[in-house]
């Protein structure tokens, strides 16, 4: 039982990041031995429920596919070969996966805290998959990240600065400290790109072809972009 409610815990992840919105299981019941019962009649097995700790999540209003990250049929491509990623790396990408879902299906989140969160999952990604050595969060980062995923007036460097800034400002509070920070409203739109910059990465462990990447990831950056230019938002390097 224990293996097969892992196994659950693996698919219902993966179909939660493929639609970008939580999956609450309602009920789940199994049938073994133990349940058998004997009449004069026939014998039969009854069904018994798992107790789940999301049972009673609540409901979700489906999204359209076309909002879809990607569907079964794109994960069955090339002899299932994204769907033995997902499984493989599981164990190494599960607290990153965590973290993902923490912030983006967490309403009552505060932006500073899904910016920390979403920091955080970078970190752990390149640790567990770029390079585990003793690397600042500066080089993780420029690792991480390409041109595609400026849309808010910054250079590469001038962003992953901010970002950095930002991240010791919320972590390591001086008043000092904090003119080099993301704020306000351009600490939603920089959330927003974080957030894309992990799918990006979480699409490419799962084999997901380039061209297949850009077109779910870059028109979703374009479009906070589009809004940082409509809010007229003045950005500064420091």
């Amino acid at each position: 039982m224990e293996t097969i409610c892992a196994d659950i815990q693996v698919v219902r992840d993966l179909i939660t990041f493929a639609i970008d919105q939580t999956i609450y299981i309602k009920s789940l019941y199994y049938y073994h031995s133990s349940n058998e019962h004997q009449t004069e009649e026939y014998c039969y097995i009854e069904e018994a429920q798992v107790l789940l700790g999301d049972c009673n999540g609540g409901k979700h209003q489906s999204k359209h596919s076309m909002e879809h990250l990607f569907s079964l049929d794109d994960l069955c491509q090339d002899n299932f070969a994204g769907l033995r990623n997902w499984y493989n790396n599981y164990h190494l990408l599960k607290p990153i996966i965590d973290l993902y879902e923490l912030v983006f299906y967490n309403v009552g989140l505060t932006p500073e805290i899904r910016f920390l969160t979403l920091m955080q999952a970078l970190e752990t990604y390149h640790a567990r998959f770029i390079d585990r050595g003793d690397m600042s969060l500066r080089k993780r980062l420029f690792s991480l990240f390409n041109d595609n995923f400026l849309v808010m007036g910054y250079s590469l460097e001038g962003f992953i600065g901010k970002l950095v800034n930002t991240r010791n400002y919320y972590t390591h509070y001086s008043p000092a400290k904090e003119r080099l920070a993301f704020r306000d409203e351009e600490l939603l739109f920089a959330n927003g790109i974080l957030h894309w910059v992990v799918a990006y990465h979480l699409l490419c462990n799962i084999g997901f072809e380039e061209h297949f990447i850009k077109d779910k990831v870059y028109r979703h950056i374009r479009s906070i972009g589009r809004q940082f230019q409509h809010y007229g938002i003045v950005q500064s390097e420091v």
